[in-house]
């Protein structure tokens, strides 16, 4: 009876000090007061450490089995019964590649997650969090994030004041004398804001004039139905960029070259990822989180609005270029050149946005498709027919193209016509 009951405290992580790993009475009272829900995490943990390790190994590794092949047979009935598809096949596997931890792998959060028949803000899907607190074991693969999200109210909201951050890493000491107001509505909303309905009160506050600055910005991109619904308890997560654009791209009914329908971003070629970007509502939902990524300090995010912010001074620029050659101001020969001058000084100032921020890795390995490979090839001419001084020799540039040119297929060429001279300009300089 004895055994039973120690395995059963640890099924419902109800641990009491007599079993717990964590015996100095110091330590663990220490502990229940800086992460949340110690016991919980104990419990968790050793269930699953349970699984390959000690005298109970065949019983855990039947009840986590069992945990994970109910909780997918749910996944797939309310993602069937939202979309008419069964769930998709990376959803099936807890562990997936990514950049965020010390390892190239992690707990992949979309595992057993099915899609919804709500959409949140700007129409993204949203998913519901079956797993719960089972996923805790696999979350410690990132352990400095499993730590922090597990911190209790009282020191999240301490950490929150000595960094000036907010738990997403926005400033919090922008409104007010040395940040006083802004300061005070963060450690309000950190100690007192209750789970669930805090996210809608957060949003409504945030709609009011002049308090967008003041209110911390919450999971917004659940919208308001996302956040009615979280607020009964459940956990929802919104489209994260890289499926919001290949979803895009996927409805959008393009083909790739060899006639079969697009099935992400990445298969798109650069003249159709412009057609799928002028989406209105991709555009608007891009906006809102490339402004929140910026005032959270994501990686590269400044350098990417950088990047924005000079296309569209090229777009200005052109256009005053082009009203003052109605004026008689240039010769068609002068404006060429500024045109061409302009064209290069934006591409030099994104060259060097690019270096700053480390925005795009260059693997120098050349793509399979010879398509795709075509057009790398057209682009490093300008790169070899750069001078050091940075004119651009137009006669070799010329004299190149006609020799790639000569070795590419017609599919080749037609790719490299279509998918170049895409560069945005104004109404004035596109008539």
């Amino acid at each position: 009876n004895g055994i039973i009951a120690r395995e059963i405290n640890k099924k419902y992580s109800t641990i009491p000090p007599s079993q717990s790993v964590f015996q100095n009475s110091f330590l663990r009272e220490s502990l229940r007061r800086i992460f949340f829900s110690v016991g919980e995490s104990e419990g968790l943990l050793r269930q699953a450490t349970g699984t390959f390790k000690g005298p109970n190994k065949r019983f855990w590794l039947k009840n986590n089995l069992g945990v994970a092949l109910f909780v997918l047979a749910v996944a797939n009935v309310i993602h069937f019964a939202s979309t008419g598809k069964p769930l998709p096949k990376e959803r099936y596997v807890p562990i997936s590649r990514d950049n965020w931890g010390p390892l190239p792998f992690g707990y992949n959060p979309q595992f057993a997650a099915p899609t919804l028949p709500w959409r949140g803000r700007g129409d993204v899907e949203l998913t519901l969090d079956l797993m719960g607190q089972m996923d805790t074991a696999l979350r410690v693969l990132d352990p400095g994030s499993f730590l922090s999200s597990r911190t209790s109210v009282p020191i999240r909201a301490t950490i929150n004041q000595v960094s000036g951050t907010d738990f997403y890493g926005a400033p919090i000491d922008d409104v007010g004398p040395g940040g006083i107001w802004s300061r005070s509505s963060q450690l309000a909303f950190d100690l007192f804001a209750p789970i669930g309905v805090g996210g809608i009160l957060t949003e409504q506050l945030r709609g009011i004039e002049g308090a967008e600055d003041l209110i911390p910005r919450g999971e917004s991109r659940l919208g308001q139905t996302g956040l009615a619904i979280q607020a009964t308890g459940l956990n929802l997560r919104a489209e994260v960029t890289s499926a919001l654009l290949d979803r895009f791209a996927r409805e959008s009914g393009l083909l790739k070259s060899d006639g079969t329908p697009v099935q992400q971003w990445a298969d798109l070629e650069p003249l159709q990822k412009d057609e799928v970007g002028r989406n209105p509502q991709l555009l608007e939902e891009l906006s809102r989180r490339s402004e929140a990524s910026v005032e959270r300090g994501a990686p590269g995010a400044q350098g990417f609005l950088n990047i924005q912010e000079l296309d569209a001074l090229r777009i200005d620029r052109g256009e005053a270029l082009v009203t003052e050659f109605d004026q008689g101001v240039h010769d068609p020969q002068t404006f060429r050149e500024e045109v061409t001058k302009l064209k290069l000084e934006i591409s030099s100032r994104k060259s060097q946005v690019d270096d700053d921020f480390q925005l795009f890795s260059d693997t120098e390995e050349m793509p399979e498709d010879p398509n795709r490979r075509a057009l790398v090839e057209y682009y490093e001419i300008y790169d070899n027919a750069t001078r050091l001084s940075g004119v651009v020799d137009w006669d070799k540039v010329e004299r190149l193209e006609t020799q790639l040119r000569s070795g590419w297929t017609q599919e080749q060429r037609d790719f490299v016509d279509r998918n170049t001279g895409l560069t945005e300009w104004g109404p004035k300089m596109q008539e």
